[in-house]
């Protein structure tokens, strides 16, 4: 995306971010930072440099650009995974607009887990010294599934619901399982690209073809045999479990954000017969594809075309953000009327308003500042953070006792009606 950000360029002094005023006093809690382009720069863009009391598991979502600490400079793209420990100081430089998952937890919170995680094939990899840091990565699947764990950690952190800190200790040894599990060196994905690798790209293109275990062997130039072998090593599976499972994810994705009826989308996904497509959909999924497509579409009529869960995932989040903001900023000691405006925009962008007539600011930059609040010691005060880094652009204003407008754009990808 172009749009213009605001990150500023590194300061000679290092900050320090503490754990507890992002996840107000929790030992974990993750967000997805968005860094855009600066407008002054015409090349490259830099964060500033800062340091944590806390760990910090980044992950690459999208983008490219430099990962900067004391002693190393290491690539940064799409999957790239790295550990920061307290006290490291680091920064950013970036070409395009760089989107990272952030998840941050207290040294304390792995003491009773330490043994069991080191047993981990990953483990050396990741909680090396800083300076064996490897560049290290994780594959699109995985992203997914750490994308998911994110919405689920950010939620517990914003609600503060009973078990909130035991959900967020779940969350977290899910996620450090998960990525231990199936990080990997660069090396060692070129080394998978050459031969398996190959056959499941192919498969990835081609899902809807009819596609044979002699053929993905010839692809990856090995016997029957030993691709069927080296392949279940990789993948913990064998290739054609891996093809139908590919096929089931992609009629997902159709009875969802399609109106394509059962035999359309069996045969779009490589099914030649729509009973068996609808055996295998129940065995995998265990609900039939029409009982699925019934029970996923009410949460996403809310908007016609959005791309992905992570898109109204992101929208829900900033919208609530924004009318939190309302109800304890504005309206402290009152009760105030909050008005919200949705509407999609030419090209696919959805413009959301949100205003109250509260108390409004006197200081815009300051309160956009990450852990400024007016609310108390028990408010994260990364309200207009949240909302930055979900939305596509962000824009506030605000009269001292007339209230406040927060004008916020996401841009979205059309993709046809639902049905």
């Amino acid at each position: 995306m172009d749009f213009p950000g605001k990150t500023r360029k590194r300061a000679s002094s290092i900050y320090c971010l503490k754990l507890k005023g992002y996840s107000g006093g929790y030992h974990a809690t993750a967000l997805k930072s968005v860094h855009f382009m600066n407008d002054w720069e015409k090349e490259l863009s830099h964060t500033q440099y800062h340091k944590h009391n806390f760990y910090e598991l980044a992950v690459v979502l999208r983008g490219a650009g430099t990962h900067l600490t004391d002693s190393q400079k290491l690539p940064l793209r799409p999957g790239s995974v790295f550990l920061l420990h307290p006290g490291e100081s680091h920064a950013y430089e970036y070409s395009e607009p760089l989107t990272l998952m952030n998840f941050m937890f207290d040294s304390q919170i792995l003491r009773p887990y330490r043994k069991s995680l080191s047993g981990l094939a990953g483990y050396p990899l990741l909680f090396c010294p800083a300076e064996e840091r490897r560049e290290l990565c994780v594959d699109s699947a995985t992203l997914a599934e750490l994308d998911i764990l994110l919405h689920a950690m950010a939620m517990e952190s914003r609600q503060r619901s009973a078990g909130a800190e035991l959900l967020l200790i779940s969350h977290l040894l899910n996620l450090l399982v998960l990525v231990l599990r199936k990080s990997c060196s660069y090396v060692e994905r070129e080394r998978f690209n050459s031969d398996i690798g190959i056959a499941v790209a192919f498969m990835r293109r081609n899902y809807q073809e009819e596609i044979s275990l002699p053929k993905l062997a010839r692809l990856a130039n090995l016997s029957e045999s030993s691709f069927f072998r080296k392949f279940r090593e990789e993948m913990k599976t064998s290739p054609m479990q891996w093809l139908l499972n590919l096929r089931i994810r992609k009629a997902m994705e159709f009875l969802i954000r399609s109106d394509m009826n059962i035999g359309e989308i069996a045969a779009a996904t490589g099914f030649s017969d729509s009973l068996y497509f609808s055996r295998q959909f129940r065995r995998q999924v265990g609900v039939s594809p029409k009982n699925y497509r019934s029970q996923a579409h009410g949460p996403r009529q809310i908007i016609h075309g959005l791309q992905t869960l992570e898109e109204i995932g992101d929208i829900k989040t900033a919208v609530s953000e924004a009318v939190t903001n309302c109800i304890v900023h504005a309206y402290r000691d009152t009760i105030g009327l909050v008005t919200i405006r949705c509407r999609i925009l030419p090209d696919s962008v959805l413009d959301v308003v949100v205003r109250d007539k509260g108390c409004g600011m006197e200081d815009i930059e300051k309160a956009r500042t990450p852990m400024f609040t007016t609310g108390g010691p028990e408010r994260s005060g990364m309200g207009f953070t949240i909302m930055e880094s979900f939305m596509t652009s962000l824009q506030v204003t605000s009269k001292p006792g007339r209230g406040t407008t927060v004008h916020m754009k996401r841009k979205i990808v059309q993709r046809g009606k639902n049905a």
